[in-house]
């Protein structure tokens, strides 16, 4: 019996990889995503967000179907498409019912080899962007975000841009743009293509080789990146924004990569911190014995060019102050004091157990197989990660964030919302 958390891989030729999954034996359902290198990275200057264009025009039709066409495919096969672009990459999927197998492959492969790009089409998708981009300026935990990243990364790394780029260089993008980055970047070695499916391996390796497209024989090269966090940087930003109400703080600094041996601890101490709903510290601080915030959580973010860590809380313009000594005070905590093994063991095992749950089904298993694929992780790394994270100690994990998590002793803190609320927050 394959286990549903392995992913094995195989070598396609002309830089792309193959990664196969196995689902329950009553599973119905199959999920095939293809992703390729060409996220927000490689936008060129000036234009920034046509990756993000161009990944959302793919499901708008190919040169066999056009978009109402392709609608009627996925509608009589009951299959879903979706494109997801990052800083990173861009990943399509498409989920449908396994007897119907080769048919999600044949549209998978047409749909990111012989995208349509229809004049009409990039008009209204670009439209749709410049609209998001201006509802996101006058929200407070977006234009918090922003100025965060912006800050930690300087200009010219990936991170540092926001993928949907800026209401000037969306607005300049043409169909011409979208085709030559289609061509440059969508048809290069790098791509990995990710199976889930209760089918025979060796029949998933047949039929993808018989349908998805051949690519030109060659890899892709990462750009090359600048360093970090400018010297004289500013530590602490106010973003005021006349008509808001809530105050959104976020603290934090920048973090290692996916791949960094730490990455488990790292995981584990942010769940602790304020990634697990309810049992986790910032919650228990500041909602259930303050009662100061709307929300509060952290997150550690580890992506293939770095990383970023960041505390965050929504609260009133009366008490950013307040909450922001609570941000403040429990991070540093987590960097000098071991936490219990009572409440190590309580979390983590919430933690796993959530884990689990999200292997019953393919479309959520899925997620986990994509996450080997882009990081080249080993194909049993999920398989074993409980019993990994087991082996943790309360020192493992507060010596693996004290090192690894950069800035914690006087983090980035960025306040943005009404006039009033932010005052007290130098910077800006």
């Amino acid at each position: 019996m394959r286990s549903l958390l392995r992913v094995e891989r195989h070598d396609l030729g002309g830089g792309v990889t193959l990664y196969t999954q196995g689902a329950i034996a009553s599973s119905r359902i199959t999920v095939a995503s293809w992703i390729s290198p060409a996220g927000s990275s490689r936008d060129p200057p000036g234009k920034e967000g046509l990756a993000a264009l161009t990944g959302r025009l793919l499901v708008t039709g190919t040169r066999k179907w056009d978009k109402r066409e392709l609608a009627r495919r996925l509608d009589r096969i009951a299959a879903t498409l979706s494109v997801d672009v990052s800083w990173d990459g861009v990943t399509a999927e498409i989920t449908g019912p396994t007897v119907v197998e080769q048919e999600l492959l044949d549209i998978l492969s047409e749909v990111v080899a012989h995208p349509r790009f229809d004049p009409a089409e990039v008009v209204r998708i670009r439209t749709a962007m410049e609209e998001r981009l201006a509802r996101d300026a006058s929200q407070p935990s977006h234009r918090a975000e922003r100025a965060f990243l912006e800050t930690l990364f300087p200009e010219g790394h990936p991170y540092h841009r926001n993928p949907g780029g800026n209401r000037r260089s969306v607005r300049a993008l043409r169909p011409r743009d979208v085709a030559d980055f289609h061509h440059r970047n969508y048809r290069t070695g790098g791509s990995k293509i990710v199976i889930t499916s209760r089918s025979e391996e060796r029949a998933v390796l047949r039929a993808v080789k018989a349908r998805m497209p051949p690519l030109p024989d060659g890899t892709t090269t990462r750009p090359s990146l600048p360093g970090r966090t400018p010297p004289g940087a500013p530590r602490e930003i106010a973003l005021p924004i006349a008509g808001s109400q809530q105050v959104e703080i976020l603290v934090g600094g920048i973090a290692p990569s996916r791949t960094h041996p730490a990455f488990s601890a790292l995981r584990m101490g942010n769940e602790v911190l304020g990634g697990r709903p309810i049992l986790s510290r910032l919650f228990q601080s500041v909602r259930e014995q303050e009662g100061l915030a709307y929300d509060t959580e952290s997150d550690v973010t580890m992506l293939p060019e770095g990383g970023f860590w960041s505390a965050a809380a929504g609260t009133g313009a009366k008490t950013v102050r307040r909450v922001l000594g609570i941000l403040q005070r429990e991070t540093r905590r987590m960097m000098t004091q071991p936490v219990s093994p009572e409440e190590l063991h309580a979390i983590r095992e919430s933690f796993i157990g959530s884990f689990l749950l999200h292997t019953d089904t393919p479309l959520a298993a899925h997620s986990f197989a994509d996450e080997v694929a882009t990081y080249d992780l080993p194909p049993d790394h999920f398989e074993t990660w409980p019993a990994e994270l087991r082996r943790l100690t309360p020192e493992d994990i507060r010596t693996a964030m004290a090192e690894h998590l950069e800035g914690w002793a006087r983090p980035l803190v960025v306040v943005a919302g009404p006039p009033e609320g932010v005052r007290s927050i130098r910077g800006g």
